[in-house]
């Protein structure tokens, strides 16, 4: 598995040697969805949960994103997350690209929502990516249902990753927020709000 494209482009990322533990997005999904948001990524707070290697996140740094959180609870796998940051870093440093933050936390989704320093990036523009467990999607809608009050303004568009069986789920909504798109890639979907203003 490899960055795609920008700054980062070629890079390989570490993965575990047996990638049912991460379920990585697909390049094709993340070509097509990075591409798709490029405007919203650049210059922006990239959060990224479940982000198993980092790909996603790392993908939005490479593509001119000025910062990110990772999110990922599996110890086993935020080593080899960190690992992947520490690459990343190196080579942006060759070439005098120095984010904002790059930082990792190991926890579940709910506490990591409060451990997120957010407002300290002021009205930097912020993207949430999220691609929980197929299995656990609704769990995690409700945990972003009870945290979308308490994050910032600044916070433009969620997109999440899920299986097309949960698109006509009548709980997939997001209160005060419009989908901005819909893509399918197989048995996969993207989706995408923007807040209501």
């Amino acid at each position: 598995m490899k960055i795609i494209a920008g700054a980062l482009k070629g890079m390989k990322l570490i993965a575990p040697k047996e990638d049912l533990i991460t379920r990585p997005t697909s390049a094709k999904v993340r070509e097509a969805i990075l591409h798709k948001l490029t405007s919203d990524v650049q210059e922006a707070i990239f959060i990224d949960f479940f982000s198993g290697t980092g790909a996603i996140g790392l993908e939005a740094i490479s593509r001119g994103a000025s910062g990110s959180y990772f999110i990922e609870k599996d110890p086993s796998v935020v080593k080899l997350l960190k690992k992947n940051i520490e690459l990343a870093s190196q080579r942006l440093g060759k070439q005098e690209i120095y984010p904002k933050t790059l930082q990792v936390f190991c926890l579940p989704a709910a506490k990591a929502f409060r451990s997120l320093n957010l407002e300290a990036h002021g009205k930097t523009p912020i993207v949430l990516w999220a691609d929980p467990p197929y299995k656990d999607f609704l769990l995690w809608l409700k945990v972003l249902q009870a945290e979308l009050n308490n994050l910032p303004s600044s916070l433009i568009l969620i997109v999440m990753e899920l299986s097309v069986e949960y698109l006509k789920h009548p709980d997939f909504i997001l209160n005060s927020w419009n989908k901005d798109f819909e893509k399918v890639y197989g048995s996969t979907a993207v989706v995408g709000f923007r807040k209501n203003i």
